[in-house]
């Protein structure tokens, strides 16, 4: 299907752009959503922004979509709330499925999948809030929360007396944290658009690793 095929689609629907939302990654949320609102706009097409909140039902109902574009990041935006939400009414969406966003979003479920399906991952150990730590016997570990986005909470421990101070912070931001071998090299990405996948470009951050202040300040 060509450009010209989905605008086609697309002009006589009215598009919702779900942005903002309640998790730590609202601002970034925001920025996201508007970019998208800018580029519908200027497209011609029928777009309305929607700040995401409790009575986010409401509110799509109200404004009358057919479809939503997701510009939501975090939980409640890339979990599969809202994404089970839109199935049940009826309304189309963009990114991945219920479950797919579910199993994405907790990494200690993506890196189980990832072992079933024989593919590279590090080590890592969970911890659980007002349980006790597991056993770290070798450093330094990346500890991150086990359902956040944009390197939120993320930390490099380089040795045990920084352990126990980390995994406090971490908690702020759930009642899971998982503690992870850390393996220097380089970090890459890889764009995929409109199902082909774009040149790999080297990260290479200002700071000790690609951090969330790294990404967006």
């Amino acid at each position: 299907m060509t450009d010209s095929d989905i605008l086609a689609k697309l002009s006589n629907k009215r598009i919702g752009v779900l942005y903002g939302g309640l998790s730590s990654e609202r601002e970034i949320s925001i920025k996201s959503g508007k970019a998208v609102l800018n580029a519908f706009r200027k497209l011609k097409l029928n777009v309305c922004g929607i700040d995401v909140n409790r009575n986010i039902a409401g509110e799509i109902k109200k404004e009358k979509i057919d479809v939503a574009y997701i510009a939501l990041h975090g939980p409640m935006g890339e979990d599969g709330t809202i994404q089970g939400m839109l199935e049940i009414l009826g309304i189309p969406y963009t990114g991945s499925g219920v479950f797919a966003s579910a199993a994405s979003i907790d990494k200690d479920i993506s890196k189980k999948i990832f072992k079933y399906a024989d593919i590279l991952t590090p080590e890592w150990k969970i911890s659980k809030k007002f349980a006790a730590a597991p056993e770290i016997k070798k450093y330094p570990v990346i500890i991150k929360p086990v359902s956040q986005g944009s390197t939120i909470g993320v930390k490099i421990v380089e040795k045990p007396s920084e352990f126990v101070d980390a995994v406090k912070e971490v908690f702020k931001y759930g009642d899971e944290v998982l503690i992870e071998q850390f393996i220097e090299g380089k970090e890459v990405t890889v764009g995929v658009l409109n199902g082909k996948a774009l040149p790999v470009v080297e990260i290479v951050p200002k700071g000790k690793f690609y951090d969330f202040k790294s990404k967006y300040q």
